[in-house]
């Protein structure tokens, strides 16, 4: 909790080391992603909890099951399938990171190993950018999901504590309860608050953890940037550091070939989440809006609102990742690399052709994550 802290006020800036930021910025997603029983350790196995949150997606799938059954034919039938996507879009981030637990694993200790050379020097400096930059990203996030959620929940919450009336959250129903009554009623808004809280905790979680990867990517991107820099500085210089030269040139290609594998890791660990988030937020969409003029379901503008903005946000990040791939290419092409040695220039060109391959997280290997994709899904819903 006082790591915690240290995130959410001005004494992050004051924590004196890269490795403690990052350290910081770890625990800060232990502490949402405890609730569902994931953690961002290399130590990281199946608990108690995260076995609760599997059991509980089971249930709510029950429930969901169960109301269909109750319902049918009835057109609540249909804004309850809208909630169906939420819990489809957390199961599959949840069941991502439970069956890849030694990937994830990989990519912290990597950034812990970035972390642990880069301690001191220019290279600190751009790290400490890089985890203000992880920081300000997370409170982006933190307030879309939390704008959406306020948004969805401004009807009922209205309806109930002004016009009197028992309006759910969700059509969701449980045998034996009658919602009718006020007892029924919280025990059933407790049950979809605290499913929807849990699955909302999951989907800051794992964009939390995608976030960190991406920055870090960047972060990386920037390293190189200044290796770059100073080996243009050196060649002006003729002969005189040739040979401190070539080892910071041979460093500097394997940070790129580190890149290419961390990239290559990301798109092997959130390509199928990205796929299930933007159809999940689609369906959703188009599920409740159809349920607020079919059957006047007022909450549906609000959950339209929340799919709407976490589908966005999930863009967003793969747009950050795609911008850095993009300024790769640039920053390749920028060097004085036509000034080196031919030996250096052929490792150039062979690093230019493996960047140019790069792909960005794609959404059913057909169209990238970015703000584009979102923007076309979004207009789409009509």
């Amino acid at each position: 909790m006082e790591k915690l802290g240290n995130l959410l006020t001005k004494k992050f800036d004051e924590l004196p080391t890269v490795r403690e930021r990052m350290s910081a910025i770890a625990d800060y997603i232990n502490f949402f992603g405890n609730f569902v029983g994931i953690e961002v350790k290399v130590s990281w196995r199946m608990n108690h909890r995260s076995t609760f949150t599997l059991l509980l997606i089971l249930t709510v799938t029950w429930l969901i099951g169960y109301t269909l059954y109750e319902q049918f034919p009835s057109i609540s039938c249909v804004e309850l399938l809208g909630g169906s996507a939420l819990v489809l879009s957390s199961a599959a981030k949840f069941v991502t990171y439970v069956l890849n637990p030694a990937k994830f694993a990989q990519l912290v200790s990597f950034i812990e190993n970035v972390c642990d050379i880069n301690q001191s020097g220019n290279g600190e400096f751009v790290l400490r950018n890089t985890t203000a930059t992880v920081v300000r990203h997370f409170k982006f996030v933190f307030s879309g999901i939390v704008f959406g959620l306020a948004l969805y929940s401004c009807w009922p919450c209205y309806d109930f504590f002004i016009n009197g009336n028992y309006t759910l959250v969700s059509p969701l129903r449980m045998p034996f309860v009658d919602e009718t009554t006020l007892k029924g009623y919280l025990i059933l808004t407790f049950v979809n608050i605290f499913a929807a809280s849990i699955g909302v905790g999951g989907t800051y979680t794992y964009s939390c953890i995608f976030l960190t990867y991406v920055d870090v990517y960047d972060g990386l991107l920037s390293l190189v940037v200044d290796d770059f820099n100073l080996i243009d500085r050196m060649y002006d210089k003729k002969s005189q550091f040739r040979q401190d030269c070539a080892c910071i040139f041979r460093n500097t290609m394997i940070e790129l070939m580190d890149m290419a594998r961390f990239n290559f890791a990301m798109r092997e660990l959130f390509d199928d989440c990205a796929t299930v988030e933007i159809i999940c937020c689609y369906y959703g969409i188009v599920v409740v809006l159809f349920g607020y003029l079919a059957n006047d379901y007022i909450g549906g503008i609000g959950a339209a609102a929340y799919f709407a903005t976490e589908l966005l946000m999930f863009c967003f990040i793969g747009q950050l990742l795609q911008n850095t791939n993009d300024r790769i290419l640039v920053v390749l092409y920028d060097s004085k690399w036509y000034t080196y040695e031919v030996k250096y220039q052929k490792d150039m060109l062979f690093a230019m052709l493996i960047f140019q391959e790069l792909q960005p997280i794609s959404v059913a290997s057909l169209y990238p994550l970015n703000f584009e994709t979102g923007l076309q899904v979004i207009s789409s819903v009509d």
